[in-house]
């Protein structure tokens, strides 16, 4: 039975107090900012006129829990979100608990007032992600006060719908930020008190009840679990709801049934969530989580990640390598990343060229590091040409091949400036490069007496008029307004000729405003020598080079790959499990890693 009878205080003069909620033997008022929790035996009557003076007998031990909550209120630390005691002493000549009152909703009351059940489960779209968005927020929040519970040295010991209170600040719905507090410790235990058996118990225990609660708010169900149910309707000393008025909050044993399986029609991510912290029958321990913490590191990921996370994931009958969609965030190289950018960002303002050489096996990730630097080079102006390597492509044709597309992309410039600046600075020498690079040859006067004299030069292919050529290509497109990156892919496929072409244009003084970016495989000593004999070359002639070595992926970064992959919460103990086995098996090399993922999928 609820009711919301003032009366006034015998002591408090003429300030009314508000009898918010009454449950078997325990009543709760509020007068202002301050809780009573106020023990009575059941037969009394709840609303406690002004009058009776007459203490109801209490027992001992009921007396004893209000004295262990004012215990455990303050042995947690003060930032922590709990019921905050003020004292236990009597009211109108009943044992009573002090507390500062918390505003805001139980998350019983809020979950009924939305009643979005139908929007999270069916459907999806916008709407239903937006829910689950708001939903996680609250997810987060309890979890946060729990894992603070847990950090102070404390096991809640019971959690419910009607004891958690939240409370929003900020204006704008989206940004709106959610703070939970847990405000029933009459069953809460101290780890200190407990053995490391005990205290683990304990802990796994606020999870299972935790994962009810989260399966509960994420399915849109206000009925947990009958499991919690009968606890609630056990407890002689349960106060309900301090921040509604009108909650009935009285709670009957549940009947026995066929239970729904918790996380039914939930996105898998969260789903897994929920299993690893309520478990069944057959779980083993190894596949639970072991702390709150962990659980709130998974809840942020998806709170990062919602578009990936939040959407349920559509069961394939036959999977195979087109239903696996492999993420295309880069992973790690932090350190190599940021070394990169500094040396762009110092060609960009100095103007002095800077030559940088990534080495590492194939299937290190040498490429995909490079493309991180396509967005700041973006951001100044800048200009990416990639010449890449390979077996089946003539060497002395690619470099050619990749600056000729480059001018083909700026000779939709309408003033026709930068070709004609081209032209000025290639001079005579324009028809060296003419027949290598069709592109070039369009900004020749092919009527004049000019080109046909120069032409038959041009034919003899000299190597060092060639050479001359290109740096003063190269030093022409590349200026203080559009910086270059001159990428050279899978060097070690580059014949001599090549090398030594590049090396010459390395150690030009004609070109500035240049990063000279070059990926190679060290592992193949054949093919690595050339290579590595012409950077000799270039550092023989007082030019520093910038050497990036990749080993392999570092597991955690292994680790959140294939969880953004599977997209499973990273911190499940089997999640772990599988990315320490998949880096093992791939020594890291995240190609392989791929490749991995895929054969296990087709299998």
């Amino acid at each position: 039975m609820s009711s919301s009878t003032p009366f006034t205080s015998g002591g408090g003069g003429d300030a009314p107090i508000q009898l918010i909620h009454s449950n078997r033997g325990t009543n709760i008022y509020r007068h202002g900012n301050v809780g009573y929790k106020v023990l009575m035996c059941p037969e009394e009557d709840c609303q406690l006129p002004a009058a009776a003076t007459a203490a109801a007998p209490v027992s001992e031990q009921q007396i004893l829990k209000l004295v262990r909550e004012q215990t455990i209120s303050r042995y947690l630390p003060h930032g922590c979100n709990k019921r905050r005691v003020v004292d236990v002493k009597g009211f109108k000549g009943n044992p009573s608990l002090y507390f500062e009152w918390v505003e805001g909703d139980s998350l019983k009351h809020w979950m009924d007032e939305r009643q979005l059940q139908g929007d999270v489960k069916g459907g999806g779209g916008t709407q239903a992600q937006d829910v689950m968005e708001q939903r996680l927020k609250v997810a987060m929040s309890i979890t946060k006060t729990l894992d603070e519970f847990h950090y102070g040295g404390v096991a809640c010991n019971f959690l419910s719908l009607d004891h958690i209170i939240l409370q929003w600040t900020g204006n704008d719905i989206d940004r709106r930020y959610c703070s939970a507090s847990l405000i029933n410790l009459s069953r809460a235990v101290v780890f200190a008190e407990l053995s490391e058996k005990d205290a683990k118990e304990a802990i796994r225990k606020d999870l299972n009840e935790l994962g009810l609660i989260l399966g509960a708010l994420f399915s849109g169900e206000s009925d947990v679990s009958s499991d919690v149910e009968r606890r609630l309707s056990d407890d002689v000393l349960s106060d309900f709801d301090e921040a509604n008025n009108d909650d009935e909050c009285d709670h009957q044993p549940s009947k026995r049934g066929k239970q729904r399986t918790l996380g039914d029609g939930l996105p898998t991510y969260l789903s897994s969530m929920i299993s690893a912290m309520v478990g069944d029958d057959t779980a083993e321990v190894s596949e639970l989580y072991d702390n709150a913490s962990d659980v709130l590191k998974d809840l942020q990921v998806a709170a990062k990640n919602a578009g990936l996370c939040l959407i349920p994931v559509p069961v394939a009958k036959e999977r195979d390598r087109a239903s696996l969609v492999m993420s295309n965030t880069f992973y790690g190289r932090r350190n190599e990343v940021a070394l990169l950018t500094r040396s762009l960002q110092t060609v960009a303002v100095l103007g002095k060229p800077n030559v940088a050489v990534i080495s590492g096996r194939g299937g290190a990730g040498k490429t995909a590091l490079v493309n991180q630097i396509k967005k700041p080079l973006e951001d100044i102006n800048g200009r990416f040409i990639q010449v890449k390597f390979d077996l089946n492509t003539q060497p002395d044709t690619v470099l050619f091949s990749a600056l000729d597309s480059f001018i083909e992309e700026i000779s939709d410039d309408e003033e026709g400036l930068e070709l004609q600046r081209i032209k000025k600075s290639l001079g005579s020498e324009i028809s060296v490069v003419a027949n290598s690079m069709p592109n070039i040859a369009k900004l020749i006067d092919k009527s004049s007496s000019r080109f046909a004299a120069t032409a038959e030069v041009s034919t003899i292919h000299q190597h060092e008029q060639m050479k001359c050529a290109l740096c003063k290509f190269i030093g022409s497109i590349a200026t203080r307004k559009n910086p270059i990156v001159l990428f050279l892919d899978d060097l070690h496929w580059a014949d001599k000729t090549s090398l030594d072409v590049i090396q010459r244009i390395t150690v030009s003084p004609d070109i500035s405003h240049c990063f000279f970016l070059s990926c190679y495989r060290d592992n193949d000593f054949a093919l690595a020598k050339p290579v590595e004999s012409m950077l000799d070359g270039i550092q023989s002639q007082d030019v520093p080079i910038i050497k990036v070595p990749l080993g392999r992926l570092e597991i955690d970064y292994t680790h959140e790959f294939i969880s953004e992959t599977l997209c499973l919460p990273p911190n499940l103990k089997s999640m772990k499990q599988l990315a320490n086995a998949v880096h093992h098996k791939t020594g890291g090399l995240i190609l392989y890693i791929k490749n991995f993922m895929y054969e296990l999928c087709e299998e």
